[in-house]
């Protein structure tokens, strides 16, 4: 229970992140609840999605930090 709290605190910690464009702290917050739990698909889901939008900023020609 205790475990699923501090997930669900690093998910929506590495959301809060992705929205202001960073993503190399939501990956970051990713990759601590991936170490809680490295089999759960909606942890990889999250870094996938966070990888494609830190890509796309690049296509777009920004430069993100991830």
């Amino acid at each position: 229970e205790q475990r699923k709290g501090r997930i669900v605190a690093h998910t929506n910690g590495a959301a809060s992140y992705g929205e202001e464009g960073n993503y190399s702290a939501a990956l970051a917050e990713l990759e601590r609840a991936k170490a809680l739990d490295a089999l759960n698909d909606e942890i990889r889901k999250e870094m996938d999605q966070t990888r494609r939008a830190c890509n796309a900023e690049r296509v777009l020609g920004n430069k993100p930090n991830c």
